[in-house]
Parts: structure tokens; C-alpha cells; sequence
């Protein structure tokens, strides 16, 4: 049984399923099976539906429930420009304020990683690695506004992730990226 904060409770755990692909795209949510896994009743679980709807991770269709939002090849490519204009304004507004030392140190990490020396959960630190690097860089930025704007692309990016499978070549444009903001 879940307490404190039900309904943000719930909208993580479902987050979560659909950002790890246990949830496929245009997959029909049960609400019914979600509130007996947690002995809850189905209030919550619309509630965080509805919200997961609102970030565009969820589909309403009317009288027939919720679904996975399903992703064209235009939405991912779409959404990686956007982090592009995102991170170049971040990078052009913030730069006095980018923590070279945090950079130096996500450097050797990645350098590590693309010559596979991390090998325990190595999907999971390349992941966190990546993501580090993009926060880092947003969160040089003084406009508010383009953060929030940016944590809700966030998710998706992290979807995308999951599917790509070309990692290797996104670690050699992150290096080259770092090198590139530390001259």
C-alpha cells in the first residue's frame, strides 16, 4: 500500500514504466491492474494519468482509455532539435557558469566507458553519464524558463535512448563536445 503523496506516487511508477519501454507505444494502460497491484482505488491512478497526459507521455481516447503515446521517427528527430536550440542557447547563455571540474570529470567517465572498462551496469552508466553531461550544460543557463521547458523533453529523450542503439558514436560526440566547451 502506498501513502504520502498517492497520486505523485503512482504517476512515477507509471512515468517510469513507460520511460523503460515496459510499457510499449500505443500500449492500453489498465487501470483496474494498477490499482489492485497497489490496493488502491482507481481515483489515483486516473489522476496520474491525467497528468502523464499533460507531459504527452499518455494519449486519452475518449470512452476507451489511455495509452502509451506512440513516436514517429519525425517526433524523435523533432524533439532532438529542439535539445539542440535548447543546449546552444544554454551553452551561449551560462558558459561563465559550467562547472569545468564536473566536465573534466564526466571526460575521463566517458573515455572509460568507450574503451569498456565499465562493465558492471554499463547500460545504466552510460545513460547517467549522458544525461549528466545535458543537465550540466541546461543548468548553466540562467532562464528558468528554458529548464522547465527542457526537463519536459527530458523524458522523451531518455525513451529514445533506450531504443537507440548507436551509444558508441554518441559518446565520441559527447567527448568531442566537452573538449570543444573546455577550449
Amino acid at each position: 500500500m502506498l501513502k504520502n503523496g498517492l497520486v505523485d506516487q503512482i504517476y512515477n511508477i507509471i512515468k517510469d514504466k513507460i520511460i523503460n519501454l515496459e510499457f510499449g507505444f500505443g500500449e492500453r494502460i489498465d487501470i483496474q491492474k494498477i490499482a489492485e497491484e497497489f490496493g488502491i482505488s482507481q481515483t489515483p491512478v486516473r489522476e496520474a494519468l491525467n497528468r502523464l497526459a499533460k507531459d504527452k507521455l499518455v494519449t486519452i481516447s475518449p470512452r476507451k482509455g489511455y495509452y502509451v503515446t506512440e513516436m514517429s521517427l519525425e517526433d524523435v528527430q523533432e524533439i532532438y532539435e529542439i535539445r539542440k536550440i535548447f543546449e546552444i542557447y544554454a551553452l551561449e547563455d551560462g558558459m561563465e557558469n559550467i562547472n569545468f571540474n564536473e566536465l573534466e570529470k564526466l571526460k575521463k567517465k566517458m573515455k572509460k566507458e568507450l574503451q569498456g572498462k565499465i562493465t558492471n551496469g554499463k547500460r545504466k552508466i552510460k545513460f547517467e553519464t549522458d544525461k549528466k553531461l545535458h543537465l550540466l550544460i541546461v543548468d548553466s543557463c540562467k532562464n528558468r524558463k528554458l529548464k522547465e521547458m527542457y526537463s519536459q523533453i527530458h523524458d522523451f529523450i531518455k525513451i529514445f535512448q533506450r531504443i537507440n542503439p548507436g551509444f558508441k558514436e554518441t559518446l565520441e560526440e559527447h567527448m568531442a563536445l566537452i573538449d570543444t566547451i573546455l577550449k
